[in-house]
């Protein structure tokens, strides 16, 4: 009895609605501007419609995925329970290419000074290696790096890339690390584990 209500259609719908609403909430508190950036890069006409606030409408929950790094359109329709279709619309080349853009142009705002001789084309590149190695700092957990070292030496990479001289980068990361970041962790993990207990509940 319990397998076949764990099975029901109504059921399963109702727990990846609390999820959505979970990750809604959580996404939009990590990068509240979202939606106005992606609207932003979409021509007149073509924005993606924000019905209620603090709630993404499927398309921009595909692109939030996206955002986090999950790019192929089959795990993120496995992690949506959406069809790989409705995922291969919007995690298309042109799709990922328009996100990597709007990346690398504000990336080129803030480190312009430091790196001014650069191309467009050695701007994409270093983008695409940073986002490399922000994936890794976010997915890699498995050694004992204690999480403030592994922030100092990943942020101290990232800015040497785009050219900032050492003692500049010495005062920011100083600066990030003086963030309480371990109190952000934890309300985060304390939502995930609340989520987790409600769909255990029967």
């Amino acid at each position: 009895a319990l397998m076949a209500k764990l099975r029901e259609p109504e059921y399963i719908y109702l727990q990846y609605k609390s999820f959505y609403k979970l990750f809604d909430e959580i996404f939009l508190g990590i990068f509240p501007d979202f939606p106005e950036k992606v609207n932003g890069m979409l021509k007149e006409g073509k924005q993606i419609n924000i019905k209620h606030k603090g709630s993404l409408p499927t398309e921009m929950r595909i692109l939030a995925v996206i955002r986090l790094g999950i790019t192929e359109s089959r795990k993120i329709a496995e992690f949506l329970n959406t069809s790989v279709n409705t995922t291969s619309a919007y995690s298309s080349p042109l799709t990922l290419d328009l996100i990597r853009k709007n990346d690398t142009g504000k990336t080129k705002k803030v480190f312009a000074n430091y790196r001014p001789d650069w191309t467009d084309e050695q701007w994409i590149a270093t983008e695409n290696i940073v986002s490399g190695i922000e994936y890794a700092t976010i997915m890699t957990r498995e050694d004992n790096t204690p999480l403030p070292l592994q922030i100092e030496k990943t942020l101290d990479t990232i800015l040497y890339l785009y050219g900032v001289p050492a003692d500049l980068r010495a005062a920011k990361i100083k600066k990030v690390l003086s963030m309480d970041y371990r109190a952000l962790g934890h309300r985060l993990l304390s939502d995930f584990t609340e989520y987790i207990d409600k769909v255990n509940e029967i």
